[in-house]
């Protein structure tokens, strides 16, 4: 290091610092997903996209029988075609939650780079990173199972990067993988494209807001129609109860601002945003311009009626969280700049640390990596050992209906079936089965795998227990009993 300037040297180091923290992040929560996944919490949504995953891989048509729908029939995301080649090996999900934490990981060097080159000191452009890191929001979305948003925090932060180098072809190349991941983030950038034009950049905002708006339009007007999908079940879920849609819950927000209001003003909400904000230390209030491209998804989060995107460990605030984390690298820049907002270095770090700390205080890692280190094998009464042998025991390739918490590890075929579908006609999340589809998939299945143990709720153990009256009926056999798991062969 001799003849390096100090400056220079520190800026290596903090630099190796965000490095050494993103990798021991892309570790830990690595080991933590796929502990998650080998010990049965995963579910249906990582048995969609390991479906869709493993059908693009192998060249079919992405008919997901986990869902009842076409991948694109559900939400417009044709991104999710990227990760054929990880399809292709025909590996399970375990490689995609290894990527999804190495994305997440990625995030933090990118924040680290972009608030020094907006002008941040060492300090503040590490705490930006590591914050990201640290962040409650987070690793919430990177253990709740495996979805193709959470690559969107890396695309943006690369977007806002590549635009701050003026590499506009970088910009646009991650804007379109970023909006091909799910159809509402093109809504993030109509709103960066305003910003952008209100910022003197015309043409180039000019053309984001409008492709943005034609991509959103085309994608839930003629896309996911085409492909036989109708948003009416996300619309109704959005509005709750009644009978609302996104529609009327829109037009209550003009007629009834009050009561729209009151319904926002909740206690869950405040812990939303403070969630969000507390999450960056504070920093993202300094950068408005990035935070405002938060404002579309914040809003969808605010007004839904489906209560999950009120609750803090699902993905619906990967995206958010990470509009965030920039507005935080631009914030820690000016923060620099503020003259009655300087501190003493160390003052800051201390500040910093007290943060970070009470960040840590609120993660789920800790208790996602210890949860099954600390239970002995007949604590969980054998109920795992059984459902593994009896998962050895069904033929790769083999039509098969099981329960919710088996399905992701059945997921790499054409015909996997949650159930009581479909021998069971239960419509309520969004499939568009018919009774004539459901008896004609019924008997092309030739295994069936069910779990006293697993059901979720009683009007499933239920549905199960009436499933398994029928199964002699229609031929099945038991060849594996034991503790609690059964499977029947046809």
């Amino acid at each position: 290091m001799r003849g390096v300037p100090p400056r220079l040297r520190g800026g290596r180091r903090a630099a190796a610092a965000v490095w050494l923290a993103a990798g021991l992040y892309a570790v830990l929560l690595s080991f933590a997903s796929l502990e998650r996944h080998h010990h049965f919490g995963s579910g249906y949504d990582i048995a969609i996209f390991d479906q869709a995953i493993w059908l693009f891989g192998h060249l079919h048509d992405p008919f997901l029988t986990v869902r009842g729908e076409s991948l694109l029939a559900d939400h417009f995301q044709p991104g999710v075609a990227l990760f054929a080649p990880v399809g292709a090996l025909s590996l399970g999900p375990w490689l995609l939650l290894v990527l999804q934490s190495l994305a997440l990981a990625l995030v933090a060097p990118v924040l680290f780079a972009l608030a020094r080159l907006r002008g941040a000191g060492d300090v503040l452009a590490v705490v930006v990173a590591i914050a990201w890191l640290c962040s409650p929001l987070t690793q919430s979305a990177n253990l709740f199972e495996w979805h193709p948003e959470a690559f969107a925090p890396l695309l943006l932060a690369v977007g806002v990067l590549a635009l701050e180098r003026d590499r506009i072809p970088l910009f646009l190349t991650a804007a379109a993988l970023s909006m091909s991941l799910k159809e509402d983030i093109t809504l993030v950038y109509v709103v960066w494209g305003v910003v952008l034009f209100a910022k003197g950049r015309r043409r180039l905002g000019a053309a984001l807001a409008v492709a943005s708006i034609a991509w959103f339009v085309l994608a839930v007007t003629v896309a996911i129609h085409a492909f036989g999908g109708s948003l009416d079940f996300y619309s109704h879920r959005f509005g709750g109860s009644d009978s609302a849609t996104v529609a009327t819950v829109l037009r209550d927000l003009v007629v009834h601002p009050v009561a729209s209001a009151r319904f926002v003003a909740t206690v869950t909400d405040a812990k939303m945003i403070l969630a969000l904000v507390g999450s960056t230390l504070g920093l993202c209030l300094l950068g408005p311009e990035i935070l405002l491209l938060a404002v579309p998804t914040v809003a969808a989060n605010l007004l839904s009626r489906y209560q999950a995107q009120h609750t803090l460990i699902y993905q619906y605030h990967v995206v958010p969280a990470g509009v965030c984390a920039l507005a935080a690298a631009f914030g820690a820049a000016r923060l620099r700049r503020v003259r009655f907002l300087r501190l003493d270095r160390r003052l800051l770090a201390g500040f910093a640390l007290a943060g970070i700390a009470a960040e840590l205080a609120f993660t789920p890692a800790y208790g996602a990596l210890t949860r099954n280190w600390s239970a002995e094998p007949q604590n969980r009464g054998g109920q795992e050992q059984a459902r593994r042998a009896a998962l050895k025991l069904i033929p790769g390739g083999a039509a098969v209906a099981a329960e919710i918490d088996a399905i992701a590890h059945l997921a790499e075929r054409q015909l996997i079936y949650q159930l009581p579908e479909p021998f069971l006609y239960v419509q309520g999340h969004g499939e568009t089965w018919s009774r004539d589809d459901l008896a004609r998939r019924q008997r092309a299945v030739r295994w069936v795998l069910l779990d006293r143990t697993g059901a979720s709720s009683p009007e499933q153990a239920a549905q199960i227990v009436e499933v398994r009256k029928l199964l002699p009926q229609l031929g099945f056999r038991v060849v594996f009993a034991r503790a609690g798991v059964e499977l029947l062969r046809r």
